[in-house]
């Protein structure tokens, strides 16, 4: 079970497990209208390929295959830059957020290339989530994951399950959990709404935003490290 590092708050984990949400909405929504496959949770894809398998469907059983090594790869990408059993500010954040804008922009620039059938695109997209799901941590018990919402929801029905048999839980706990449930619901209206708008931008967009982010905090945390040093 982690403990809070000081210079987290509550507000501050539920507006990052809002936005990385959001942008897992977002980006599966975006190739599950495009592919019409999932690449922010592995569940569809498994049953797919299990379908793949008995119809001998080569082709499709390749892609989404690939999919599932790629989301499994940068799954491990992620483990090896992040220690995810803890809650802590750490330039790695910076780091794997910066990685995954990289992989989001490729998949924008392949789907502008209009080279599609070979599905480089949703398998950089799933690497990407991979690396995002990775992330997670957990937090006074409370493992905190962006990228789906079933794990989300049936902890919200546990949560709600102790309330009803008169066992006492931490609010914060269920209005963390319904937050990132909005943060990814978001994203995928978010997606409906602007897609047609935003055109050749849409993957490239988050994609842009996940680069500076990434950046940012690296340059921040890398700043307040050599300060804190220079105290000492």
């Amino acid at each position: 079970m982690s403990e809070l590092h000081p210079s987290l708050h509550r507000s501050q984990i539920a507006f990052g497990g809002f936005c990385l949400a959001l942008n897992a909405g977002y980006i599966n929504t975006a190739l599950l209208s495009i592919f019409e496959v999932p690449v922010s949770h592995m569940t569809g894809a498994t049953t797919r390929l299990g379908i793949d398998l008995v119809q001998r469907q080569l082709h499709d059983l390749l892609l989404i295959a690939s999919i599932l090594m790629a989301f499994l790869f940068g799954a491990f990408l992620s483990g090896m830059l992040i220690d995810s059993r803890k809650l802590k500010p750490t330039n790695h954040y910076g780091t794997a957020l910066f990685i995954e804008g990289l992989l989001l922009l490729g998949a924008s620039e392949v789907l502008l290339s209009g080279n599609m059938e070979n599905g480089i695109a949703v398998v950089l997209a799933a690497m990407a989530c991979g690396m995002q799901n990775a992330m997670a941590s957990t937090y006074y018990g409370l493992v905190l994951r962006t990228t789906h919402v079933t794990g989300i929801i049936t902890d919200i029905g546990i949560l709600l399950s102790r309330v009803v048999k008169g066992q006492r839980i931490l609010p914060w706990k269920i209005w963390i959990l319904v937050v990132l449930f909005f943060g990814f619901l978001t994203g995928c209206i978010l997606y409906g709404l602007m897609a047609e708008l935003l055109n050749e931008w849409r993957i490239r967009i988050p994609a842009l935003i996940f680069i500076f982010v990434g950046s940012a905090y690296f340059l921040s945390h890398r700043k307040n490290r050599n300060a804190q040093l220079d105290s000492e």
